[in-house]
Order: C-alpha cells, then sequence, then structure tokens
C-alpha cells in the first residue's frame, strides 16, 4: 500500500515537468492579459486586443477580450457601415439602421426610414395613418405616398396615389403620381376630366345611352342603358350628371333648361333631327344651366331652304356652356348662336353653314384652336360680348354683307382679344370680303396673319388696330396698323384646298411679339421669343 503511494507521490512532478517542456505547448489562460504588443495571439478566447479601453468589460487600455461582434458600437467605437449608420446603446450596442433624423449625426444628412440609410437628399417623414399620402402629395421635391416606414417615397401602384383625386394615376414611367389622360385607358369609364381635370369619372356618376340597345325609363347605367339622350337628361342628379352616348345617328332636338350635365359622345354620334320650323335648333340651351356638349357631329336632316334652323342656340342670361369637339356643319342658318351666355368654343370645327358661322350677343364668347371656315353669311360675328378669339383658322368664309372673316361691334370697354389667328381667304360677292373690321371697339389684334383670297384685291382691314401680324400688301394700309410685316403670300401648305398651315421659310415663323399661348391650333409647343404668328405653329418634320 505505501509503496503504491510513493509511486504515485513521484510520478506527478515528472508530468508537470513532461507538460512544461513539451515542444509546441503554449500557456492557455483565459484571464485578460496584457497585448502591449497589439497581439493576443496567446488567448484561446480572449483573442482581441482592446487597445484603447473601449469595450465594456475592460479597465485599461491594451487588453484581451473576446472578440466584439462586427457590428458593436458605442460612443467611441463609431457605425462606419452606410447601411447601417445608428448605434442603438451608448454603452455598448449594435450597429443598425436610422429611423428618424436624430439617427444622423453628420451635418446636413437626414434619415431615410425606408432604407434606414443617413442620405443628404431631400426626406419627409410622414404618418402612414394619419394623411400621410396628402402630406407627401403637397410636397413637390419627394415621392407622392407615404410609405410604411414613414417616408415618401416614389408610388408603385394607384393605391400609393390617394392623397390628390387629381393625381390618383401611378405612371410607371418615371414611378410618380399623375392625373389621368384623356383618350388613354386609366379610367374605367373611358372618361377623364369631364368635371374636374385630371379626375376618372367613376361609373356610378355616369347616366349611360345607346340608341341601338337602350330603353328609356330604366336605370341608365352600363348595364341597362336609355335609348335616347332626353331619357338620359331625365336621369341627371346631384353626383350623376354625365350622360356618356354611344355612337349612332340620334334624330332628336335636345333642349336643356336650368340643369348642370355633360354630354360625352363615345364614338361618332350624329344629331340629325328633321326640324321643320323656324326657330328650331338641334341644341337648345337655356336657364342658369351649365353644359359640357364634347363629341358630337351635328346638323340639321329635313329642312326647307327658307326655315330658320340653328344647331346650337344658348339664350338667356345664365348658361354656361363648354363646347369641344365638335363638327357642326350644314345649318340654313346659324352653326351657333348666343344671346347673353357664356360660351367657349374649343378644337372644333363650324362650317358650311348657310348663315354665319358664330354668333354672340352679349355675354362672353371665347374660340379657341377651332376651324371657322366655308360659312356663307361670314365667320364671326359680335355685338356687345366680352370676347377671346386665339389660336383659330378663319377662312373661306363668304358674305353677301360688308364682312366674310370676324366682324365685332360696339364692344368698348369690355374684355377684347384677337390674337395668332390665321384669317384667310375669305370673300364677299366674288370679291374680298373684310377679313375683320370693328365698329365702335377698341381692339388691337396682334400676331394674326390676314391674306385675300386668291387673285381679289380689296380692303382687308377696316377701323380695326392690327400690330405685329403679316398682312397682304394688296389691301390699303390702314393708320392703325403698325409694325406688321408685308407679304403677298404667307406660304400656305395648300390654301386652294383649305390647307392653311405654314411652310418653311413663312414670312411669319419666329417673329411673333409678346407672350404666346403655350400650344397651336394643333397642340404643338409654342416659345416665347421665336413663336410664329397665326393659328399655326410650323413644325418641320
Amino acid at each position: 500500500m505505501k509503496t503504491w503511494i510513493l509511486a504515485t507521490s513521484l510520478s506527478a512532478p515528472l508530468a508537470l515537468g513532461a507538460i512544461a517542456l513539451a515542444p509546441g505547448c503554449t500557456p492557455t489562460s483565459d484571464e485578460p492579459r496584457a497585448c502591449r504588443d497589439g497581439s493576443c495571439d496567446h488567448q484561446s478566447t480572449n483573442t482581441f486586443c482592446d487597445i484603447d479601453g473601449v469595450y465594456p468589460g475592460t479597465e485599461a487600455p491594451n487588453e484581451c477580450i473576446a472578440p466584439p461582434a462586427a457590428d458593436a458600437c458605442n460612443r467611441a467605437v463609431a457605425c462606419d457601415d452606410a447601411a447601417k449608420p445608428y448605434c442603438d446603446d451608448d454603452s455598448m450596442g449594435t450597429c443598425v439602421e436610422c429611423t428618424e433624423n436624430l439617427h444622423c449625426t453628420t451635418e446636413g444628412e437626414s434619415c431615410n426610414p425606408i432604407n434606414g440609410q443617413c442620405t443628404t437628399e431631400i426626406v419627409v417623414q410622414c404618418d402612414p395613418d394619419d394623411g400621410g399620402d396628402a402630406t407627401c402629395a403637397a410636397n413637390s421635391d419627394v415621392g407622392d405616398y407615404c410609405s410604411d416606414a414613414g417616408a415618401c417615397a416614389d408610388c408603385l401602384v394607384d393605391d400609393h396615389c390617394s392623397g390628390n383625386a387629381a393625381e390618383a394615376i401611378c405612371g410607371q414611367d418615371l414611378l410618380e403620381c399623375r392625373g389621368c389622360e384623356v383618350g388613354g385607358d386609366d379610367c374605367e369609364t373611358g372618361l377623364c376630366g369631364t368635371n374636374e381635370e385630371g379626375v376618372c369619372i367613376q361609373p356610378s356618376e355616369v347616366i349611360y345611352v345607346n340608341g341601338g340597345t337602350g330603353v328609356d325609363g330604366g336605370a341608365c347605367d352600363e348595364g341597362n342603358p336609355c335609348e335616347t339622350i332626353a331619357g338620359g337628361i331625365e336621369k341627371v342628379e346631384p353626383g350623376r350628371n354625365i350622360i356618356l352616348v354611344a355612337a349612332g345617328a340620334y334624330g332628336e332636338r335636345i333642349t336643356i333648361a336650368n340643369t348642370d350635365v355633360s354630354l360625352v359622345a363615345d364614338g361618332d354620334v350624329v344629331l340629325s333631327p328633321s326640324l321643320n320650323t323656324a326657330g328650331e335648333s338641334v341644341f337648345t340651351i337655356s336657364g342658369n344651366s351649365k353644359v359640357t356638349l364634347d363629341g358630337f357631329e351635328g346638323f340639321p336632316g329635313s329642312t326647307s331652304a327658307n326655315q330658320d334652323i340653328t344647331i346650337l342656340n344658348c339664350i338667356g342670361g345664365g348658361p354656361d356652356v363648354t363646347v369641344k369637339n365638335v363638327n357642326f356643319h350644314n345649318s340654313n342658318s346659324v352653326g351657333i348662336q348666343s344671346s347673353n351666355c357664356t360660351l367657349s368654343i374649343q378644337d372644333s370645327e363650324v362650317s358650311g353653314n348657310t348663315g354665319i358661322g358664330i354668333s354672340a350677343t352679349g355675354g362672353t364668347l371665347e374660340v379657341l384652336r377651332s376651324t371657322v371656315s366655308d360659312n356663307a353669311g361670314g365667320g364671326i360675328v359680335i355685338n356687345a360680348a366680352n370676347y377671346t378669339i386665339v389660336n383659330n383658322f378663319i377662312v373661306d368664309n363668304k358674305a353677301t354683307g360688308v364682312v366674310s372673316g370676324v366682324k365685332i361691334d360696339a364692344t368698348d370697354g369690355l374684355t377684347e382679344v384677337l390674337d395668332f389667328n390665321t384669317l384667310a381667304g375669305n370673300t364677299k360677292s366674288g370679291t374680298t370680303g373684310f377679313a375683320l373690321r370693328c365698329d365702335t371697339t377698341s381692339l388691337t389684334a396682334r400676331n394674326n396673319i390676314f391674306m385675300l383670297a386668291l387673285s381679289n384685291n380689296a380692303s382687308l382691314i377696316e377701323d380695326c388696330n392690327t400690330n405685329h401680324s403679316v398682312i397682304d400688301p394688296r389691301t390699303d394700309p390702314n393708320d392703325g396698323i403698325q409694325d406688321n410685316v408685308r407679304s403677298e403670300t404667307a406660304l400656305f401648305v395648300d390654301s386652294e384646298n383649305g390647307d392653311f398651315h405654314l411652310l418653311e421659310g413663312s414670312p411669319g415663323t419666329d417673329v411673333a411679339n409678346g407672350t404666346p399661348p403655350a400650344t397651336d391650333i394643333d397642340g404643338d409647343p409654342r416659345t416665347a421669343g421665336s413663336a410664329d404668328m397665326g393659328a399655326d405653329e410650323f413644325v418641320a418634320n
């Protein structure tokens, strides 16, 4: 027994000695040790040298500690990764994405909570649960919708554009919210901007009319349309006042009194009722009405040459009427007649009527980007009305009276604008009639083109001040004509066949004075300082 104890006690020192002397062995203690040489290779787990003593658990510089996490941080250890710029703890934390501007310590930077990074770009933060989309829509420098992260961002789908009804479409080209586009496929009903520019009309707002399949008296919705326009008008109520008329021919007179309504043609809609009584009209609008007519073609059907039939008659002191994209022609009287109305004619054609093309007495008349041509009683006659006539072809009208183009009476003190129009080829009883005649008016017309009919010599302008225009020199100059270009040709594309667009080199190109309208009769852009005179802005092919 003693011998066994003795053997054991004698063998212990030998074992220790063997370990100490074994080649390749290194002491391995996990207690912190100094690493003044910057190395902790002698440690098994505390292999990181905290040279500056900035990590928790160390009391002095140059101590070996367990390796900190790669994204560990505190006041002394910065977050160098731009993707995780914020330290979430003052003592020892982790670098994380920012969520608010206070997390960005560099001057001029703010937090974009969508990607969690600090940026010098404009970032608008918002509350997605409390009017955030409206906040973004009101700021033109940022995206249009409030993301779940709480920052304004580019839209991806239409639902991201709820902050502004006039910009409810997410345009996939620029990822920006925009209004609907007329003629596009943005709207379920195909109706864009009928009540408000850029806003789609919803099916619940529409009264449908189809002369081929409809029945009056029903719901007049898309599945159960009315048969007649008159039947649709009976269905008008607040919030449902847009009548969409399917393509076809409609032999009815349209009478609208004290009603707010928009009539929109869905395709080629021709109104040609048989009118047999003098004074009848295809459209009669009166009372306190607000009416839009969009896309119709109108002319009387069975009429006598001696009867006084008008396509559109606006009467009374209350109506506010907008006519656009229409073709009103072949009446045996006036094409459009307005008496004390507010009337706007846009992007339309009024032609071939046996009387005056457009007649306005009192009220307000606006004619924009339209063609008034071949009317036997003259183009436009205005008496004691405010008027704005811009970007129109007033051409080839004929008259037995003193004027075949435009005649203006008794408008002193009212609004008078007649700019950027082409008045050419207007004739009177085989000779050239006045393209423009003014009686008791203070009008100064600007940036127009006035040309005589081919091979006819006569007075062109009478009693009107006309500045900065192209004037046919074959007419006698007027004392009120100043700073004009005189040329026997305006270089039209084909005036003999009714094409009064400009050719390259026209004397009216690049010489207009003042601020031009944004576009010409065709929608081509004009540029201040280099715009063309007349209705057309020359565009090279």
